[in-house]
């Protein structure tokens, strides 16, 4: 993950392109009506700001002078979700000629299971990626190593609250389908030749309920040996693949 030091430094980074930050850090204890100023600039930009302990910035600047402030900066730049829709199929008629696949990551923490399943999606023709801005790991150095690259090849949105678009998404032409091992109808069941929203949930947690109660479907993938669930990476991509059998891939 890049970083960038320094109170005017950030600030330039956080106008020219707040997309790409992830966060600012901020010496926790720092105070003056300057501070808050900028601290609040950096809010107005949709910036998420924490406070930390001056010896995280310390060990983050190792030996550069950081003023207090810290950016960690994304590998990519992320896309807003309706310029990756209109990227993908600008109309609902489009959308049902392309029968664009998308995946929505909902709050997947660990990188490299980010990196694995924007593998496997863009393997499986995913046309782009939506994920969560809090709650999830970012796009990040690891990500794009464990992806192959694929991470800098698919468009991907960032988004406050996914639930807040599924809907919009599904007055598009979208269906929208998720796993969960407790679900009755098997995935290969569904008809995934439509177009396509997969959401791959949490590691711990799978799907966030409020996300659940708004799906077309919830798949489960049946096994056969004694687990409960598989890993987040796998799950998607026997998801993802099964489309591409039923496409006659």
């Amino acid at each position: 993950m890049d970083l960038i030091f320094g109170r005017n430094a950030v600030r330039d980074a956080a106008q020219s392109d707040p997309a790409r930050i992830e966060k600012v850090l901020v010496q926790r204890g720092i105070s003056g009506d300057a501070m808050r100023r900028y601290i609040a600039d950096l809010r107005t930009l949709g910036i998420n700001v924490q406070f930390v302990p001056v010896q995280k910035l310390d060990q983050l600047a190792r030996g550069e002078r950081h003023q207090g402030v810290v950016a960690q900066m994304s590998a990519i730049t992320y896309l807003a979700l309706d310029d990756l829709l209109a990227q993908v199929a600008p109309t609902r008629d489009d959308v049902e000629t392309i029968r664009p696949l998308i995946v929505v990551l909902d709050r997947v923490q660990d990188p490299h299971n980010v990196g694995a399943i924007i593998r496997s999606a863009l393997a499986a023709g995913a046309v782009g990626v939506i994920i969560s801005a809090r709650g999830g790991a970012p796009i990040n150095a690891v990500v794009v190593k464990t992806s192959a690259g694929a991470a800098t090849r698919l468009p991907i949105a960032r988004v406050d609250r996914i639930a807040d678009h599924i809907q919009a998404l599904k007055e598009r032409g979208y269906w929208v389908v998720a796993t969960d091992q407790r679900a009755e109808e098997p995935v290969w069941s569904a008809d995934l030749t439509r177009p396509t929203i997969v959401i791959v949930g949490n590691e711990g947690e799978g799907v966030h309920p409020v996300l659940r109660d708004r799906c077309d479907h919830i798949l489960s993938i049946p096994m056969l040996g004694d687990m409960e669930s598989l890993n987040a990476s796998v799950a998607a991509g026997i998801v993802f693949f099964e489309r591409v059998r039923q496409l006659g891939g």
